[in-house]
Order: structure tokens, then sequence, then C-alpha cells
């Protein structure tokens, strides 16, 4: 609420309302922190000479920081897609993060141009779907698969769909 979240950073409750017009306004302000924060975690290195066994390295380690955000910080990663209008682009972005590591893999040969179109459609919904499957409780009872083993399955069921090889 936001008298927790006043409570929480020392201010008034109608502080709050000094900077946001509204309880949305808020919320997507909050979201929109949280995306950029898992935008951020998701950053790596760009490699100085860019070869196939990097851009997969890297597409790869993009894929697994989402998850890792996601298991690692449930909270921000629900508040990250909140249902609310952002006031701005996200910076840095995400989908501008996963479109680079996707292009460097056809620039370098690692996957064909022709699996270009949408694949970032293809390795978000992956990412986000373990993520969401691994938080939900139906997965602590009825998954016997270890998370390592589940978040390897469906990154490599990626690479397979869209035929990235190192």
């Amino acid at each position: 609420s936001g008298r927790e979240l006043a409570g929480a950073v020392g201010v008034a409750p109608s502080a709050i309302y000094r900077h946001f017009a509204d309880k949305n306004g808020l919320r997507a302000a909050i979201a929109q922190a949280a995306r950029e924060q898992l935008a951020r975690s998701m950053l790596q290195p760009v490699p100085r000479r860019l070869t196939r066994a990097r851009a997969y390295a890297r597409f790869r380690a993009t894929g697994e920081a989402y998850i890792d955000f996601a298991l690692s910080e449930p909270r921000l990663y629900e508040a990250a897609f909140a249902d609310c209008q952002p006031a701005r682009e996200d910076n840095p972005s995400g989908w501008s993060i996963l479109a680079e590591a996707l292009d460097a893999l056809v620039e370098t040969g690692a996957m064909p141009k022709a699996r270009r179109a949408g694949a970032e459609l293809v390795a978000w919904s992956a990412a986000h779907g373990i993520s969401d499957l691994l938080l939900s409780p139906y997965s602590k009872v009825r998954l016997k698969t270890d998370r390592k083993k589940m978040v390897n399955t469906v990154l490599d069921g990626v690479m397979r769909s869209l035929q990235i090889a190192p």
C-alpha cells in the first residue's frame, strides 16, 4: 500500500502524491524501476572480438540472468509486469538487450538470419514462462525435476528452436 511504502522510505503518505499524480502513476514508476533492474541484471559484457562462441555464451547468459533475477527477486519480478502504462521508455530495456544478443548471433553465423524474425518473443516467452512456473506453488508440489535441470531444458529448447549453435 502507499502507506506502507511511505513508512518504508520514511516519509508521510501524503508526500508520495507530491511526486505522483495518483496510485497508478506510483505503480507505473515502481514497475518501470523493477523492469530496468531486471534489464540491468541481463546486461552481459560485449566482447571486443565477437565470435560465434562468445555470441552464443552471451545469449545464453542473458536468459539465465533473466531467470535468476525472477527467482532471486520474486517481488520485483512480479512488480515489473504490473498492468500499467510507463511514463517513458525503459532505460535500459530488457527487450533491447535481448534483441542485441540475437543480432550478434546472426552477425556471427551462430543463428540463421531466417530464424531472426520474432526470436525475441520466443526467447522472452520461454524465460518468462519457466520463471513463472518455478515461482508457482505448483512447481514445489508437482514437479520433481530440480530447477537447474528445468532451466537448462528450456534454454536448450530455445537454442534448438532458433537453430542457435556455438
